[in-house]
């Protein structure tokens, strides 16, 4: 066994420097949208106090969650079906395609928008009606954003796949919540800033989807071919369940630190996460660049090109991850500090997370690596595991040890799946997708 040196992986491939020329982009956006997005939520947090913050984040967290189911899955098959048919020129596979997302994305999202609406209630109950309903007007542009967002990286459309949602949204926030506040006699409160965030949405939305219809013009000018419908909703089905057991995994915390214990503990948590998931950043702009070439080289049975793609992706990511985590651990107290003086208490939680971080980006992109090459079955079944761990821990350490607890039961979850789709990856692909990148020895190598 060896260790293939940095300036193998980095330097002396194409598609290395492809995925690193996509990646500095991508990571340029994510800085400056996650910084807007982070101003959106320190105003939001000064102006609402720790308690109404909560309430907030877990009205959003509902809203976030059922915008992913409303996706039917079309959000991901979307990197596996219309990056190939864009390289073939298949005008009329890729309207096909496109005019089924769209009409199931808008019927389901809407109808989980009233559902919402309807059973609220039952998930917070002490909650107004008003701010659920605002909550609920979420979803849709939510759910449509993630759509247009994913067809957009197909076309290689990296910067508006990206600057709708990362920038374009919370810099509406921002505006939409600043304007507010500066109006005469406005009382900023919960229902304020979900008004302020679902405005923001619809409009991202509207602009995105004018990008979409300039860049899928010759698509869209062609006759519908829908005889592969019934393989693409087959394919859908399951990345819709996978995409949903991931986002649930993710909004775990807060919907359950909401029921078994306080608004407070909710607003604490979010604000750790949100530092912690700086330590991402490479990671996110890797995979967003990644999926669809991931897609095409297995399409092409390009092995040695998915080992490579995967080896340069872990790598930077924990390039990224590390010099975070340190800074983060030094300056914790004082980055919690920015949302308010109550929330410096959330620095034991944002330490726990440091760790399944650490853990995620170290094994790389090795969920697309599933989920791009028809194992999207075995990466849903790891996926649920990881979630029923996650579901138990916080049940059993929520009631004594709140949002700590919650953070516990997440990078168990997170540690759990990395680990078992790298153990997979392997094994039926044959690429070791860690930071490590371990390769069978070859004779004369």
């Amino acid at each position: 066994m060896k260790l293939p040196g940095w300036d193998r992986l980095l330097a002396a491939s194409p598609v290395s420097r492809r995925l690193l020329a996509g990646s500095g982009l991508t990571l340029g956006l994510r800085i400056f949208g996650v910084a807007l997005a982070y101003a959106s939520h320190l105003v939001l947090s000064r102006l609402l106090g720790l308690h109404d913050y909560g309430i907030y984040v877990i009205l959003l967290g509902w809203a976030m969650l059922l915008s992913v189911p409303a996706r039917l899955g079309f959000d991901t098959s979307a990197l596996r079906y219309a990056t190939v048919y864009l390289e073939q020129e298949d005008w009329p596979s890729l309207r096909g395609f496109v005019s089924l997302a769209f009409g199931g994305v808008t019927a389901l999202s809407v109808l989980l928008a009233i559902g919402m609406v309807v059973f609220g209630h039952h998930t917070a109950p002490s909650t107004p009606p008003s701010d659920i309903l605002w909550a609920s007007t979420i979803i849709v542009p939510t759910a449509l954003i993630g759509l247009l967002s994913s067809m957009m990286l197909t076309a290689r459309k990296f910067f508006a796949a990206q600057f709708f949602d990362q920038l374009f949204r919370p810099a509406l926030i921002l505006l939409f919540v600043g304007g507010s506040t500066l109006a005469g006699g406005v009382m900023f409160g919960t229902r304020e800033a979900l008004i302020a965030t679902s405005a923001a949405s619809v409009v991202a939305v509207l602009a995105l989807f004018i990008n979409f219809a300039a860049v899928f013009r010759h698509s869209l000018r062609a006759a519908p071919d829908f005889s592969r419908a019934l393989t693409w909703l087959q394919v859908s089905f399951p990345l819709l369940v996978i995409t949903g057991v991931q986002e649930l995994t993710n909004q775990l915390q807060i919907i359950m630190l909401g029921g078994l214990a306080h608004a407070r503990d909710a607003g604490l948590y979010a604000a750790a996460w949100r530092l912690a998931s700086l330590m991402s950043f490479g990671l996110a702009a890797l995979s967003t660049v990644s999926g669809p070439m991931i897609a095409s080289a297995y399409h092409r049975g390009e092995s040695g090109e998915l080992g490579r793609l995967a080896s340069v992706s872990a790598r930077i990511a924990l390039a990224f991850a590390i010099p975070a985590a340190i800074v983060l651990w030094l300056a914790g107290p004082a980055l919690l500090s920015l949302f308010g003086k109550d929330f410096v208490a959330a620095y034991p939680v944002l330490l726990v997370l440091i760790f399944g971080a650490l853990a995620n980006a170290f094994t790389g992109v090795v969920a697309y690596l599933l989920t791009l090459t028809g194992r999207e079955v075995a990466a849903l079944g790891i996926f649920a595991g990881a979630l029923t761990l996650s579901a138990a821990l916080n049940v059993l350490l929520i009631p004594q040890w709140g949002a700590v607890g919650a953070a516990f039961a997440s990078a168990a979850g997170t540690l759990f799946w990395n680990l078992t789709m790298l153990v997979l990856v392997r094994r039926h692909l044959g690429i070791d997708a860690s930071a490590l990148a371990w390769q069978p020895s070859r004779s004369g190598g």
